[in-house]
């Protein structure tokens, strides 16, 4: 109560008798409904205002020492002062030690337009240039007027980001087998500086990478620490196409190195999610695939990826997406060949960007090389006229499309004999007949009856009145295969 939050603060809160009540560095992600300090016109009674605020303790833009965030853990940040206007118009001067009330172990006397305010134990500070929202992305180190910074530059590699006297912390990417780094910082009138703990002449020796180098500006008794880590350039992720889904989305890794370690953090904007419900997460697989779950919609998160690796220095990519629906890529077909083998077919809609696969009911399925928008897909190993059902599946982003063709190898036809008629009755010889298939006849006049004379010979017989031309058809057919007919005239 009679307190003022902001969306984006930093809170602590401690002494709640439920353990998981108490949270240390906590994000104000809302607040639900806010009272503001009143006081009696008659009694002269002041009544607190107070505010329900929600707080998580994920998606902050700090993190832990240590924690391995994406931004390397360097400050911890317990609240943060916000402050209008912009940076140039305040002066800040640190209390020295011996000044400090009891339990404190820093203060500042900040002079502004309005006045004079004294701050304990800050060490963030939000500038709002043109009245906007503050943010904790908006908030810089508190440091005292005189002990930044006004330039920075290395002997070998390239700094990052660029140099700017409120950036305290640096990566610095050397080429492999460089043994020493000369850091040249220049402060302002009153202030000195070291490097590593030295003179910033000194060259600073680069045994094993990375290396963390300090760069400690003093003037009075206030100190400001800058920070340069040296080492090879890390692997910096790039993402395919960001596929949503109905919790969140994926992407894949373009470039992902199973010999880097991959970690990621998630910070999501937008609508509140509801009291209780599971937070937003993000993982990547060990095949380079990035998920963000527990969204809504109405949800953005950008999920920060992170690589390391001995020796070189952390690599950082963030990409954003936002819940909703996707579907695959449908493959699409266009004509078919044969042989006594095998079938092909040709996916018209090829798109390189995608993973593709087959699979066959029977026989072996194989995709050819593509070539524009065409990839032609074979299944081989049949038997004559056998059926196989191939189909055909792309995968990017963890979405998966399928679509399947249904078709026979070239089949083998009924061998049928010469027509042989005696009066009323003629017949016909089938030359390659088995018992596995069933076999039929039709005639256009009169009837016909199949009748097995070896294991692969039968003789069909057709009785008619027709003193004219009659034609025999016969048809074997199986399960699986495709039905093949054959005709006889006499």
């Amino acid at each position: 109560t009679g307190s003022s939050f902001y969306v984006g603060e930093h809170v602590t809160v401690t002494g709640n008798g439920t353990q998981t009540n108490n949270v240390v560095n906590g994000n104000v992600t809302s607040i639900t409904s806010s009272t503001p300090t009143s006081v009696n016109p008659v009694t002269g009674v002041i009544t607190p205002g107070s505010q329900v605020i929600v707080v998580s303790t994920t998606g902050s833009a700090f993190t832990p020492a240590g924690s391995g965030g994406p931004n390397g853990g360097q400050i911890q940040a317990t609240d943060t002062l916000m402050l209008s206007g912009a940076q140039t118009a305040y002066s800040v001067v640190a209390i020295p030690p011996n000044e400090l009330p009891a339990g404190a172990t820093s203060g500042f006397t900040i002079q502004g337009a309005n006045g004079v305010d004294t701050v304990y134990d800050v060490q963030m500070v939000a500038y709002s240039v043109a009245g906007g929202i503050q943010t904790p992305g908006q908030a810089v180190q508190l440091v005292a007027t005189g002990t930044a910074l006004t330039g920075l530059t290395v002997s070998t590699g390239t700094l990052s980001p660029a140099f700017d006297p409120t950036t305290y912390t640096y990566n610095v990417t050397v080429p492999a087998g460089t043994t020493s780094l000369k850091v040249t910082p220049t402060v302002g009138a009153g202030a000195t500086v070291t490097v590593n703990g030295a003179a910033a002449a000194t060259p600073v020796a680069l045994a094993a990478f990375p290396v963390a180098i300090p760069v400690v500006v003093t003037k009075g008794t206030a100190t400001t620490t800058y920070t340069l880590n040296v080492g090879q350039a890390g692997l910096v992720s790039t993402f395919g196409a960001v596929a949503p889904n109905s919790t969140g989305f994926s992407t894949q890794i373009a470039n992902y190195d199973a010999t880097y370690t991959y970690a990621c953090a998630i910070a999501v904007s937008g609508v509140v999610s509801p009291i209780g419900s599971q937070p937003a997460a993000c993982a990547v697989s060990t095949t380079g695939l990035v998920t963000a779950t527990g969204m809504i919609t109405g949800q953005t998160a950008t999920v920060t990826v992170l690589t390391s690796k001995a020796g070189y220095l952390t690599g950082t990519a963030s990409v954003t997406g936002s819940p909703g629906t996707s579907t695959g890529l449908t493959p699409t077909f266009s004509g078919v060949s044969k042989t006594a083998t095998s079938f092909s077919t040709t996916v018209s809609n090829y798109d390189a960007t995608y993973t593709w696969s087959c699979t066959a009911t029977v026989g072996t399925c194989a995709l050819g090389t593509a070539s524009g928008a065409s990839l032609p897909v074979t299944v081989s190993g049949l038997l004559a006229g056998q059926k196989s059902t191939v189909t055909v599946t792309t995968v990017k982003a963890g979405v998966t499309g399928t679509a399947s063709v249904a078709s026979y190898s070239t089949p083998v036809l009924p061998a049928l004999g010469a027509w042989a008629r005696v009066g009323t009755t003629s017949t016909v010889a089938i030359t390659n007949y088995t018992a596995t298939w069933t076999w039929t006849c039709k005639v256009t006049s009169g009837t016909c009856v199949i009748t097995p004379a070896t294991a692969t010979t039968a003789t069909v017989t057709v009785t008619d009145t027709n003193t004219g031309t009659n034609t025999l058809t016969v048809t074997k057919s199986q399960t699986g295969y495709q039905s093949s007919s054959a005709t006889a005239s006499g």
